[in-house]
């Protein structure tokens, strides 16, 4: 999902570099200066490691950085780079040594790294976040089941497995590693076997079961996922991007036909409208339901103090999460967009709570202190994937008041992400594709010798066959045990 200017970074087989480590976490990294290697060797499992050469290599969804700047001057967003830079260096303060983040590991690792690799940060092309990455991919990459292909942290999100398969896939994109690529070809087969037979994926999108009950936000991660996966190359066979075509027909099959919007069973039309919008608007923007779904989005509004004031849908309760679709699915050439970036862009900016350089006690890879920041969500009920960790103070809105509230530091860097994400819309966000066949046959790679993985190297799991190789993880860090307060309504 994430409008892009592909690029082949230069690659090298080279053995593993000295280790170093990182002043903000005290963890052990690859050298900044030459080649980074992504993994180390492991014995009799791993004989070669692909490095990384060269610096300022961006991600394939970021434009050239004259066009950004144009695209940032065209929408008077020039000041949203520091602050996606501030959020990016609180992230980085935020990652545990394992290489995770705080909150579900692998749903705040996933969502984490799509936030650095959607802002063009590569080990061996940046020496601020390259480390950062590199441990982001490695605990994502090795904590994948190659059996099962299930991500052995997930402790029940059901929405880690489509996030942590999108993010290792953004990263074979722009590396193409094999060891993330095995991982990320494990880590699809899950999700094609979950895939119920009408397309659709259920509230656990691990439960192909036709008795199960069906999920729209399911089904738009899993459908985003691997048709992301698929613009970028990853190598699927016709039968998986069948199942992709099949998965956005569920997405379509959910909506009113007649408005666009999704509604619940009493009529009244759901905040999942934005999800569904955006991934419908991805998939094909000349669709007729597409059009209709984006058009319902027409009077959203984004104010932090007034988060519950009138949307097109009612009882939402996860401004945060929907904000960041209404943006996605509003970019580029809907006409809508300039009404909605005069309003979203100065209230995220205005929002954003900053610790100043003074203060926060961090440098930047040149020895400079930094500002640091990061985003709260407005409301007190947008929990979901990434909550838990560490309870923090935070400022929640109700009734148009301020009022003190408490979120966890998984909630806030999943807040963070997502905003950050929404302010790199105006160079990262992709066209869509209006004709699949076609992209389909531009898009799938050559077939390589240096690299022969491929999603069939495993028999297809069914859905129990899933469940019986669940396996917990060995070493799970005590900031991520599972709390009382867990959320059971996934927020994305």
């Amino acid at each position: 999902m994430n409008k892009l200017a592909l690029f082949v970074p230069l690659l090298a087989l080279a053995a593993a570099p000295a280790r170093a480590e990182d002043p903000a976490t005290n963890a052990p990294v690859g050298e900044i200066e030459g080649p980074i290697s992504v993994f180390p060797p492991k014995p009799k499992e791993i004989q070669e490691v692909v490095a990384v050469h060269g610096r300022g290599l961006r991600s394939p969804r970021a434009r050239g950085p004259g066009e950004q700047a144009r695209n940032l001057a065209r929408w008077g967003a020039g000041a949203s780079s520091p602050a996606v830079l501030r959020a990016l260096r609180w992230l980085k303060t935020q990652q545990l040594d394992d290489g995770s983040w705080p909150g579900n590991p692998v749903a705040s690792t996933a969502l984490a790294l799509w936030t650095y690799l959607d802002h063009g940060d590569l080990p061996g092309g940046d020496a601020e976040f390259g480390p950062t990455v590199e441990r982001a991919v490695r605990f994502l990459a090795e904590d994948v089941d190659p059996e099962s292909g299930l991500f052995r942290s997930a402790h029940g999100e059901p929405f880690a497995q489509p996030l942590g398969f999108f993010a290792l896939a953004l990263y074979v994109k722009e590396t193409s590693n094999p060891v993330a690529r095995e991982a990320a070809a494990a880590a699809s087969r899950p999700l094609f076997a979950g895939q119920r037979p009408d397309g659709a994926w259920n509230a656990d999108p691990l439960d192909p079961s036709p008795d199960g009950l069906r999920n729209l936000r399911s089904t738009v991660w899993c459908a985003l996922a691997l048709r992301g996966a698929l613009q970028r190359g990853f190598d699927f066979g016709p039968s998986e991007e069948d199942a992709v075509r099949r998965a956005f027909g569920a997405v379509a099959s959910f909506l009113d036909p007649a408005t666009g919007a999704v509604r619940r069973p009493d009529g009244t039309a759901d905040p999942a409208t934005a999800a569904a919008a955006f991934a419908l608007d991805e998939f094909d923007r000349d669709d007729p339901i597409a059009k209709k779904a984006v058009a319902f989005l027409a009077p959203c509004t984004v104010f932090w103090t007034a988060w519950e004031g009138p949307q097109p849908w009612t009882a939402g309760d996860a401004p945060v999460r929907d904000w960041f679709f209404v943006t996605c699915a509003k970019y580029g050439t809907n006409p809508d967009f300039p009404r909605w970036n005069k309003c979203f862009l100065p209230e995220f900016l205005k929002r954003q709570t900053i610790v100043k350089a003074a203060e926060s006690g961090y440098e930047d890879a040149e020895g400079t202190p930094r500002d640091i920041a990061w985003w709260d969500s407005p409301s007190a009920e947008e929990r979901g994937v990434g909550s838990g960790g560490s309870v923090l103070p935070c400022k929640r809105w109700r009734g148009g008041e301020s009022v003190d509230g408490e979120t966890t530091l998984g909630d806030r860097v999943r807040d963070t992400c997502l905003c950050a994400l929404a302010l790199m819309v105006y160079y990262s966000n992709p066209p869509a594709a209006s004709h699949f066949e076609e992209e389909v046959s531009i898009l799938r790679p050559k077939k390589s010798d240096d690299i022969p993985v491929s999603v069939h190297r495993k028999p297809e799991l069914k859905g129990s066959d899933i469940r019986v190789m669940r396996k917990p993880h060995p070493a799970t860090p005590a900031s991520h045990a599972e709390t009382a307060e867990g959320a059971k309504e996934p927020s994305p």
